[in-house]
């Protein structure tokens, strides 16, 4: 029991320092994640795209076309243990605005909105962050 509880633990500690949404340029997000390979695709509508498997979750970044700027980030995590680690974080860390989404309020005065959402057909859960 002891073991099931440090692995669930180190993991959420791992997402926790590096999963979460970091908002950026592509280059910006390819640096703070050096050993980790972005896919880069473009949507139908034009919008260009990058995702990865990081060591807990798989993430995409959505990107503006004028700025460059990364405006969403989805979420994927790896199991249960680390869907639920992050919703105790941020239920303890963020404004809770319901069961399922959260707001952060940045020091620069960004405001980020946390949604948790299950897509029914893939029966998965994600979590996406927007400004």
């Amino acid at each position: 029991m002891k073991k099931i509880f440090f692995t669930i633990c180190f993991a959420v500690i791992s997402i926790l320092a590096f999963g979460q949404a970091n908002f950026g340029t592509l280059e910006e997000i390819k640096a703070r994640h050096p050993n980790v390979t972005f896919k880069i695709s473009h949507a139908e509508n034009g919008i260009k795209y990058a995702f990865a498997k990081m060591e807990y979750e798989t993430v995409s970044y959505y990107f503006d076309k004028e700025t460059g700027l990364s405006y969403k980030c989805v979420l994927f995590p790896d199991n249960q243990g680390i869907l639920n680690g992050l919703v105790e974080d941020y239920n303890k860390n963020y404004v809770i605005i319901s069961e399922t989404s959260w707001k952060v309020y940045q020091v620069n005065g960004i405001i980020v909105k946390i949604n948790l959402h299950y897509d029914e057909q893939n029966k998965v859960s994600y979590f996406s962050y927007y400004f």
